[in-house]
């Protein structure tokens, strides 16, 4: 038995099919039927469609279009996450690695360099970090020219070279003589600005190795003989917060480049 094209199997449910005829199954009474079979027959073409619908309630909605999301679960709480791992340790930690990225834009990405930039950098050695100030004198000699000096920290200059060298700042630190580093300003051009701007990226990026360090480290913390099931919410929820936190940081990023290459 064949129908038009233009039957109500292909008006409303099913794309229309570019053929004079479709032939239909002898058991085809209602759609109900279609839908249980998940398939139609053409003959004398030698072709077979397979359909797939899905029905839910009233309404037919075929495989991948429109179709009802899957409830992603609810999250769980600090209550009972804090049962099997230091959530609040976890989340403070995060935090810590965003407001270090603020204050790192704030003092060190910033189009005119003075002595404040260089203050506060801090300057890890083998026996701790250092804010800069702490283990040199700064020193302003012209708006162009600034000198570090290490008279009394002599061991410490490879360190602060390479924290100058990293800082972001877009600078080239020259060393003079055992203790001495000097530093030439560069000029606010849009060269300038472009390379703060990638510099802000890369501040961005290390920050991200940071919090995924940090993910790692209280994954490794959960039991093994912990449930699968317990185990997936709880990476669930640590994943949660590392992209809650790793979105912030991207916004300040964003937000930083727009002021160094809008201005």
């Amino acid at each position: 038995m064949y129908r038009s094209r233009f039957c109500c199997i292909s008006r409303g449910l099913l794309n229309t099919v570019q053929l004079k005829e479709i032939p239909v199954c002898r058991n085809v009474r209602c759609i109900q039927h279609l839908v249980t079979t998940g398939r139609y027959h053409i003959q004398n073409q030698s072709l077979k469609c397979q359909t797939s619908l899905i029905h839910s309630d009233t309404t037919l909605y075929a495989k991948g279009k429109n179709k009802p999301k899957k409830a992603s679960g609810t999250m769980m709480e600090d209550e009972e996450i804090s049962e099997f791992v230091d959530i609040a340790s976890y989340k403070e930690k995060l935090d810590k690695i965003v407001n270090k990225l603020k204050q790192d834009y704030m003092e060190q990405i910033v189009l005119r360099t003075d002595t404040g930039s260089f203050e506060k950098l801090p300057v890890p050695t083998k026996d701790g970090t250092f804010p800069l100030n702490q283990i040199a004198s700064i020193i302003r000699k012209s708006p162009s020219l600034i000198v570090i000096n290490l008279n009394q920290s002599l061991g410490y200059v490879p360190d602060v070279m390479q924290s100058l060298q990293k800082s972001g700042m877009n600078i080239n630190p020259q060393q003079d003589g055992p203790t001495t580093i000097f530093i030439n300003i560069p000029m606010v051009s849009r060269e300038h600005r472009e390379k703060l701007a990638k510099n802000a990226k890369t501040l961005l990026n290390q920050s991200k190795e940071k919090m995924s360090k940090e993910y790692s480290s209280f994954t490794r913390q959960l039991k093994k003989d912990l449930a699968a099931d317990k185990k997936s919410k709880i990476d669930k929820r640590l994943l949660h917060e590392k992209t809650v936190s790793l979105d912030k940081a991207t916004e300040m990023m964003k937000a930083k480049q727009k002021e160094l290459l809008d201005n």
